[in-house]
């Protein structure tokens, strides 16, 4: 299941389908944190936005609230990443 199947039923109006396919996404990715998927999952957020249906507003939240967990994770191993390549300056065993 990829994000351009969710969204080609959104194209094609069928939005059950779209959700269908984006909740797969989510079990499936569960616990990953690509920002390539994080964007797909945004812009599948967006295009079912305006939608009013059930089903559609459900699954955006839950869209909405796995985008802004793994998005946070991204940002603290992002961070965690960059202190790690900092250089030593508080005087630890390199020290001069």
């Amino acid at each position: 299941m990829t994000p351009t199947l969710a969204d080609i039923h959104v194209a094609r109006g069928r939005y059950d389908e779209a959700c269908a396919v984006g909740s797969e996404i989510l079990d499936r990715t569960e616990g990953l944190s690509s920002v390539r998927v994080l964007r797909q999952l945004a812009i599948l957020q967006q295009r079912l936005e305006p939608v009013g249906a059930k089903a559609t507003r459900e699954f955006a939240g839950r869209l909405g609230a796995t985008l802004q967990e793994r998005a946070w994770w991204y940002t603290w191993a992002q961070d965690v990443t960059d202190r790690e390549s900092e250089p030593d300056t508080h005087g630890g065993p390199n020290r001069p």
